[in-house]
């Protein structure tokens, strides 16, 4: 089975309300083991997370989205607070969703989506799990919004996306 298929599928359960606990060391599926990295890669700034992000929108002819700090902050309460819980979850350990984080961070939100996913292996790596998944995906490459926010914890990663009012 296609690696980047599965993460797709493992990152799509932990979004649906199953909780996954992290670090998963492997997964069997449909008769297969796949073993997932446990290696911590080296943790690079927010500006060229932003820029690789970018990067990807730019390659399927999609605008760039601004760096919002209020969507940051947003984005770094998640990935902190699931690192904390130990899961990939978009519910927060004192029940919130996105849009009451986001609020909470005095953004005036018209629209917003969130990506979360958990892996060792880098920024790259996130993107690629990202684009597997057919929600996430849509998350990075929609039109509707003009800003971001990105964030690290541990292995755990948060882009939350917006448009203002």
């Amino acid at each position: 089975m296609n690696r980047l298929y599965l993460a797709g599928i493992l990152l799509a359960l932990g979004t649906a309300g199953a909780c996954t606990k992290a670090p998963v060391q492997e997964v069997a599926t449909r008769g297969e083991i796949v073993r997932l990295s446990s290696v911590s890669a080296p943790a690079a700034n927010a500006s060229a997370y932003g820029s690789a992000f970018n990067a990807f929108r730019a390659q399927k002819g999609l605008p760039q989205l601004r760096r919002s700090p209020r969507l940051e902050a947003a984005a770094r309460k998640h990935a902190r607070d699931i690192a904390n819980m130990g899961k990939l979850t978009h519910r927060g350990s004192d029940g919130s969703q996105i849009s009451g984080r986001v609020k909470a961070t005095g953004y005036p939100m018209r629209r917003v989506a969130e990506n979360a996913a958990w892996t060792a292996q880098g920024f790259d790596r996130v993107l690629k799990i990202w684009e597997g998944s057919p929600p996430h995906r849509k998350n990075m490459l929609r039109r509707d919004v003009e800003e971001y926010g990105l964030a690290k914890s541990g292995p755990y990663w948060v882009l939350v996306v917006g448009q203002k009012r």
